[in-house]
């Protein structure tokens, strides 16, 4: 009985001296943890690690100024309310990437670096306007429209003066994919696919002399006008959403290369009042009776 209770007497203080080495220890690491930790701390918000100066590359009709903002403001942040983003070392570049992006949906490619002389530089490109979108349905001439760029694959990305000449850019009309409440910018209008092939059978048309200023996209079919200028009763060429472009761009040589649709559409296209291709292999058209 009793070297049961001498084992149990022993065991309580092996085990005391145990906890008393585990406390030990655990106070040691969060001390060590606490130095190194605060010393991290002191040492990221030291002045020679911070960015000195933002340059910003590239710009041609963003505004300089309001992109430069938008950086500060990001680099003011900090991580887990302690360490700085303005450390040269802890630059969130993707942050600052994603910032731009949501802003400025003009940028089209976006480069952050730093320098040895603490210099953050950001290099953007800014897509190119190659069309305008001007709302869902064609307006009047009379009438004016909100209307935006479009680069050459259809995205939307910003807003377009007024433009008193018309027809500086080929313009579209119709919806736009993906809009959600009224919003616009950084839209596809159609989708990539969709607006690639358009695109390039408009473009076919042109160089076989079928000029043209504009296309409306109406639920299952397609309306493109005519000509080079808007106006009243302008002629236009219609097709089913559904059709072979390629199928419809043979036909419509066909018919070209056939009289008297070939010298009247050449002579007379002022009188033209439409080209119909909805009806497979046939190609249907009207002009205007003459005096």
């Amino acid at each position: 009985m009793q070297e049961r209770d001498v084992v149990r007497a022993g065991n309580t203080r092996l085990r005391r001296r145990k906890r008393k080495v585990f406390y030990r220890k655990s106070l040691l690491v969060l001390f060590l943890f606490v130095f190194v930790t605060g010393g991290l701390i002191f040492l990221s918000w030291r002045p020679f690690l911070a960015v000195k100066e933002v340059s910003i590359a590239g710009i041609r009709a963003l505004p300089k100024s309001d992109i430069q903002s938008d950086v500060a403001s990001v680099l003011r942040e900090r991580y887990i309310f302690a360490f700085p983003k303005s450390n040269i070392f802890l630059v969130p570049k993707r942050d600052i990437e994603r910032t731009l992006r949501a802003e400025f949906p003009r940028i089209e490619t976006i480069d952050v670096s730093i320098d040895t002389r603490r210099i953050l530089h950001v290099a953007l490109t800014e897509r190119e306007g190659k069309f305008l979108w001007c709302g869902a349905t064609m307006h009047s001439v009379e009438d004016t429209a909100d209307c935006y760029y479009m680069d050459s694959t259809g995205r939307i990305f910003d807003k377009a003066p007024y433009f008193s000449a018309e027809n500086i850019y080929f313009t579209f009309y119709g919806s736009i994919t993906d809009e959600i409440d009224g919003q616009i910018l950084d839209e596809h209008y159609l989708s990539l696919t969709e607006f690639t092939t358009l695109e390039t059978f408009i473009e076919s048309l042109d160089n076989s002399s079928v000029a043209s200023f504009a296309c409306e996209e109406k639920e299952d079919e397609f309306v493109l006008y005519l000509g080079k200028t808007m106006g009243e009763n302008m002629p236009y060429m219609t097709w089913k959403r559904s059709a072979d472009l390629a199928h419809l761009k043979s036909n419509i040589d066909s018919a070209l290369a056939t009289e008297p649709f070939k010298t009247r559409f050449h002579t007379e296209l002022s009188n033209l009042e439409y080209i119909d291709l909805r009806f497979e292999n046939k190609v249907y058209y009207k002009f205007k009776p003459t005096f």
